[in-house]
């Protein structure tokens, strides 16, 4: 850097303004593009609610790349084993495909997912140890071009 230029500031907080996540997200997602040529980012969320409007379980994602990203997928406790997660997964997975994806993307804590995404044809394809302390954390990886798992009933 020359000297007649200021250094720059970096500015360190907790709690980001919206405008400023939205700028850093939209930049790298503009190099992406100019990279690649294409960007195909889709936002995806799926809600499963009572009759008063209040949550019960929901996935949330996108697709980008060709892939689904799944970012969460969470089910009340009192609900759980009762096949909302996998009705969650088929419908996700099924509009991922419908968009043109052939791989689907997650990645999970040993204490919550680790035997849930296989019954749906996911491969762990790598782990961090101790992340966070005493649980490990597992990245999962579908190709649907080479699966024909069907998603068993909890």
């Amino acid at each position: 850097m020359s000297q007649s230029q200021p250094l720059p500031t970096i500015e360190i907080t907790d709690n980001p303004s919206s405008a400023r996540q939205k700028a850093l997200l939209q930049s790298l997602r503009h190099f992406n593009a100019n990279t690649m040529g294409y960007n195909d980012a889709w936002p995806l969320f799926l809600s499963i609610t009572d009759g008063k409007d209040r949550l019960q379980a929901g996935l949330s994602g996108r697709t980008i790349y060709g892939h689904l990203l799944i970012e969460a997928l969470w089910v009340d406790e009192s609900l759980r084993g009762q096949g909302l997660g996998s009705l969650l997964m088929a419908e996700a997975e099924r509009i991922a495909i419908e968009r043109g994806c052939y791989g689907a993307q997650v990645d999970t804590v040993s204490f919550q997912g680790q035997d849930f995404y296989p019954r749906f044809g996911f491969v762990c394809v790598g782990t961090v140890e101790n992340f966070p302390p005493g649980h490990t954390r597992l990245f999962f990886h579908k190709d649907y071009r080479n699966s024909s798992e069907v998603p068993k009933d909890n």
